[in-house]
């Protein structure tokens, strides 16, 4: 059946000038970034991609150039000619990577020797496709001499074809006797290949073609050297007797060969040994007519019929399948032909690009007509336009590689070469191809050219389905339309092709496409729209099979929530059920046993079994509609929860993972962005096997009852033990039902099912009694002041009272105790009351005392000595005068109301007057002024108070005027030794070093304050070694006494912080301390001054010659300041090296 063709112009012809244009080729191949092109004269030349110049000439043979291939995987070029008429046959491959001055290096292999002669027949060199012209043209040579030109039929050639492996381990070559020379070595470095002449036995005709495919294999089974056939062929040299495959026959090769009447494969193993099969159906073919594609297959054109044949599996020989980690084994059934096509016209060349198969045709009216035409067989395309393949006219030379194809076309005049006119063809884009193709509605041939190329951008491929689909739309085939929108998933959005489909009449198609786009290898392209419209159709097509055998899919994905809810709603329960149960949705299984199967029971033994994540998110959302249902299970339950959880424990990793994202399960993460309150979540430790009580209390805001019940389980267990600050609202809860009044099973008034198990309300004396022992045993875990006003609330005076003794209020212990000494209670409430408020402000007072002293020990490193000392002690005056104000205020207090009442015996009176003299808590003067309002108090009550009070004034004033004196006294002293010191000469009598305790030498340096030192021992001239450290701690600490007591500051906490009678100390002693006098100025100590802030410190004299001078008076102070100071300006040193004065006149002042 003839072929059908259409017609499109997939490539663009260009005209190439340049030197290749008046080149007189006898060979040409296409290299990596060149043309390389052999001449009569043996020489090879390399011009690059355009033709436009010539980039490498080197000679290679003395005779012409009759063969040449290019190895691009090594840039190697290998070549075939001959040198005389002797020397013929020669194959020499040339390193390119190494090109030198003259010529690139290369290795030379001899295909005929002595004992293998080369053939007595030849053929003549074909260098150009017509005859005729051939027979009449004349090759001038390099020089262009017409008198001695050479006629190309004069170049003649024993080989009809050759073919070298990309690895350059393996050679044939095709002679004219049908015998084909074998090379099998490193042909570039090895000089010393092996040769081997084999004949096929299964070929009567001629040979046409050799070729390696590329493609490598593991070897079948040892055979012998049996042919298939039973013909011996193979190396005579080898071992008739080996019958294993050693390392160097791990790898086979494969070589076509093409004859005149069928093609072969010969199965080539490292051993040299050779094996042929014949390639089914038998197809012959003429030399030229033959070529192997990028892919290893070998395309075949009939030499008896317009067939056209391609041989080989492309699953095999294809470079993607040569890259695989283990080589397929040799099968000759791979190489049988795959594709037939038929193509009109005497074929005088085929040649492989790309995917095409370019055909050259001679016409058989004029021979100087030639039809160049490209066809995709596999496509049915012919991709030259007319004017293009018409183009060619005495064709001379045609290739073609996977990047363009050159055409070279002869021309002669008066029986001479005159030019070459070359012709470039480059395929269009490919954007542009598939216009074309979509312009004729060819969309499944564009879809098959896009997926051919491996360098095609995918969504360019998935564009052309969606194009197809489009048209089969527009046809109404609908069916075969879903299938291209099917591969196109992953790059169409689906809700373009739901749009389509949408309608009634198509659901059987839109389901096979929401099918497939929950498949597995989609990704999670499938939302939950997507899944919700799916079941939809089941449903709509009530085929409840389908939605079964969906759901029972593994290798599908979808949202199993959204799934379950779709089900729920259509009433297929168990399918819903099935669901959670197998994507692990907890939460929905709950859901469904409560609100569609309404078993309470089952869900609460379903929650037992999930560990505390899943457990805790379910409870905290339906938990309050289980304690409706069954309270005691529910709030047992819960319980068990909080404290120590049965089931499996957190999860480790991704400690806020909800119960609807479960991406290890169903495959879906859902998109939830996290709040702030999440992350603070998150951030927490949370117990691995229990979780927080508070966070369920919210389940009993109807239930009471179980809520008092749940919280005493908790607390009573333990768990919160240490919780600190955010355990609070739990015992604040738990107390709050214990002193609760009225505690109802239920606020709402629900009613609770029949069979349920529910909790009895205790008694309220019962409760209270709880209480008591709550607040005592649970102090600090609560809050004191929110369970007070919870007692003052429910009128719980047991627990008001003990928790004012527990915060030590004594003022509203006082105010409760005070209500007994109103009138009309009885003596003897009266009488107790007294004693009540009597030993509350005794027990605040030697509380307050305690509370100081450890204070003040706490504190005592800090302010004894410190900088801070002064403001550490305004600080701790002021916590004390707080302290004491407050119980001045409560004693005061307790007086009036002694004062006040009428039945008061005068000796609790007496006793508290004794509290208020012993701790001085009060001025006599306000006790004077308190008693005066109570007219009947008698003058034997407060007379020895008022006589102890008088003797205490009197001891303090004498204390005081003592320490004046003794103050006085010191300072008398102290001027006395100033006075000495400034008016009286200074005797030094030390006979030793207060340093080193040996003999005193010159030069020495003696002190003010009667230490004596050698120069040498000093280590500061200007101060004493023995007094200096004292002196400058007392310095510092005059310092930082005056920057304290300059800061007004801490003057005023001391003020505030003092009691009535002390004020005026403060200010008197902040006065003493000379704070409006004028700063004093310092000076820095020098070789001639100390530090003036520490008087007789720093002032030394220099002796020498046994003399010893005064100190320095003020009078020269002056002149010796400036005498420094010029010094320090001039940089000058004070001793030299051996620590001699450099300026002596400066001591002999003193």
């Amino acid at each position: 059946m003839a072929t059908v063709w259409r017609s499109f112009k997939f490539f663009e012809l260009e005209v190439l000038k340049g030197p290749l244009s008046r080149m007189e080729m006898t060979s040409c191949c296409y290299g990596h970034k060149a043309i390389f092109v052999g001449d009569g004269e043996g020489f090879v030349y390399a011009l690059n991609r355009g033709g436009t110049a010539t980039t490498l000439e080197f000679s290679a043979y003395k005779g012409a150039v009759t063969h040449m291939k290019h190895i691009r995987s090594r840039n190697v070029l290998v070549t075939i000619g001959d040198d005389d008429a002797l020397n013929t046959g020669i194959m020499r491959v040339w390193n390119l990577d190494a090109v030198s001055e003259s010529a690139p290096p290369y290795r030379e292999h001899r295909l005929f020797n002595a004992k293998h002669p080369p053939p007595s027949e030849s053929i003549v060199l074909r260098t150009n496709y017509n005859t005729e012209l051939m027979n009449s043209l004349k090759f001038r040579g390099r020089d262009g001499d017409a008198v001695n030109a050479i006629p190309a039929t004069a170049f003649r050639t024993v080989v009809v074809d050759f073919d070298v492996s990309e690895d350059l381990q393996n050679a044939a070559v095709a002679l004219v006797s049908d015998e084909i020379v074998v090379l099998r070595g490193d042909l570039e470095h090895d000089p010393t290949v092996k040769i081997c002449r084999i004949r096929s036995g299964v070929a009567r005709g001629a040979v046409a073609f050799v070729g390696f495919p590329g493609a490598k294999f593991t070897p079948r089974a040892a055979q012998g050297k049996q042919h298939l056939f039973g013909l011996g062929i193979g190396n005579p040299n080898a071992n008739a007797n080996s019958s294993s495959i050693n390392s160097s026959t791990a790898v086979t090769h494969a070589l076509y060969t093409v004859f005149a009447d069928c093609v072969t494969v010969w199965q080539v193993t490292g051993a040299a040994e050779y094996k042929e099969h014949r390639c089914d159906p038998p197809f012959g073919a003429a030399p030229e007519c033959c070529c192997l594609t990028d892919d290893g297959q070998l395309v075949v054109a009939s030499a008896t019929n317009d067939q056209i044949a391609v041989f080989g599996s492309e699953a095999v020989l294809s470079p993607s399948a040569r890259t695989s980690a283990s080589l397929p084994v040799f099968d000759p059934t791979l190489f049988g032909a795959v594709h037939f096509a038929e193509v009109e016209g005497h074929k005088r060349r085929i040649l492989a690009h790309r995917s095409y198969v370019v055909v050259l045709t001679q016409s058989s009216t004029r021979s100087e007509k030639f039809t160049l035409q490209c066809y995709d067989i596999l496509n049915g395309l012919r991709c030259l336009s007319r004017t293009q393949e018409s183009s060619c006219t005495n064709a001379a030379w045609v290739i073609a590689d996977a990047a363009d194809i050159l055409v070279v076309c002869q021309e002669a005049k008066h029986d001479e070469f005159v030019a070459q006119r070359v012709m470039r063809l480059v395929e269009t884009e490919l954007q542009a191809r598939l216009e074309q193709l979509f312009q004729k509605e060819c969309y499944d041939v564009a879809k098959r050219i896009v997926r051919r190329l491996h360098a095609a951008d995918a969504s360019q491929q998935m564009s052309i389905q969606k194009k197809y689909g489009d048209y089969l739309v527009s046809k109404g085939k609908y069916a075969e339309a879903i299938d291209q929108y099917i591969e196109a998933i992953g790059f169409l959005e689906p809700s373009y092709v739901i749009r389509i489909f949408v309608n009634g009449q198509h659901t059987a198609e839109l389901t096979r496409y929401l099918e497939e786009l929950h498949h597995t290898r989609h990704g999670n392209l499938a939302n939950r729209s997507h899944t919700t419209l799916l079941l939809n159709c089941y449903i709509k097509l009530r085929d409840e099979a389908r939605l079964s055998e969906f759901i029972h899919r593994d290798d599908i994905r979808f949202d199993a929530h959204n799934a379950i809810e779709v089900c729920r709603q259509a009433g297929y329960y168990d399918a819903a059920i099935y669901l959670a149960e197998k994507y692990a949705q907890p939460h929905d299984y709950v859901i469904i046993q409560l609100e569609n199967l309404h078993n309470p029971k089952k869900a609460l033994a379903f929650i037992r079994t999930l560990c505390v994540d899943d457990a805790e998110a379910i409870l905290l959302e339906v938990g309050k509609d289980l304690a409706g249902m069954e309270p005691r299970v529910c709030t047992e339950l819960l319980a068990e929860l909080c404290i120590q959880w049965k089931g499996p424990a957190r999860r480790l990793a991704d400690p806020a993972h909800t119960h609807r994202s479960s991406p290890q399960d169903y495959g879906f993460r859902l998109q939830q962005q996290p709040t702030h309150h999440h992350v603070q979540q998150q951030q927490q430790s949370r117990p691995s096997h229990r979780s927080e009580a508070k966070d369920f209390m919210h389940v009993f805001v109807d239930s009471p009852v179980c809520l008092l019940y749940f919280l005493r389980a908790v607390v009573e267990s333990g768990v919160l033990d240490g919780g600190g600050e955010s355990q609070r609202v739990v015992y604040n809860t738990l107390l709050e039902l214990y002193m609760t009044r009225e505690l109802k099973q239920c606020i709402r008034h629900q009613v609770t099912p029949e069979g349920a198990e529910v909790y009895t309300v205790e008694p309220y004396e019962r409760r209270l009694e709880q209480a008591l022992t709550f607040i005592e045993a649970y102090a600090g875990s609560y809050d004191d002041y929110h369970a007070l006003a919870l007692a003052e609330q429910q009128e719980f005076e047991e627990g008001v009272l003990l928790l004012l003794q527990r915060l030590h209020l004594s003022s509203d212990i006082m105010q409760y105790y005070a209500k007994r000494l109103e009138e009309g209670a009885t003596p003897a409430i009266r009488r107790a009351a007294r004693e009540k408020l009597i030993e509350t402000c005794r027990s605040r007072l030697n509380r307050d005392g305690t509370d100081n002293d450890n204070n003040s020990n706490n504190n005592n490193n800090n302010t004894i000595g410190g900088p801070g000392a002064d403001h550490s002690r305004a600080n701790i005056d002021s916590s004390r005068g707080k302290t004491d104000e407050s119980t001045k205020e409560l004693w005061l207090s307790l007086l009036s109301l002694l004062v006040r009442s009428p039945d008061t015996e005068w000796q609790d009176l007496v006793q508290v007057l004794q509290y208020i003299e012993e701790q001085d808590l009060l001025s006599p003067l306000s006790v004077v002024e308190i008693l005066s309002t109570n007219p009947r108090l008698q003058l034997c009550t407060v007379r020895e108070y008022a006589l102890r009070v008088m003797r205490k004034d009197e001891q303090r004033t004498e204390a005081f005027h003592g320490l004046i004196d003794t103050r006085l006294k010191k300072l008398r002293e102290l001027h006395g030794e100033i006075d000495a010191l400034q008016t009286k000469a200074t005797v030094f009598q030390a006979h030793k070093c207060f340093h080193c305790h040996a003999a005193l030498d010159l030069p020495v340096v003696h002190f003010m304050c009667q230490h004596s030192f050698h120069q040498r021992c000093l280590n500061d001239i200007t101060e004493c070694n023995v007094c200096a450290p004292a002196h400058r701690r007392l310095a510092a600490e005059q310092r930082e006494a005056e920057e304290r007591h300059g800061d007004p500051k801490i003057f005023f906490e001391r003020l505030g912080a003092a009691h009535d009678a002390d004020g005026f100390s403060v200010v008197a002693e902040q006065f003493g301390k000379c704070i409006f006098a004028a700063p004093q100025l310092r000076k820095e100590a020098t070789l001639f001054f100390g530090d003036p802030m520490v008087p007789g410190a720093v002032s030394a004299a220099g002796a020498y010659g046994g003399r010893s001078g005064p100190a320095i008076s003020s009078e020269d102070e002056d002149d010796y300041d400036d005498m420094r100071r010029a010094a320090m300006a001039d940089g000058e040193e004070v001793y030299d090296e051996d620590g001699e004065l450099l300026r002596p006149e400066a001591i002999e002042l003193w």
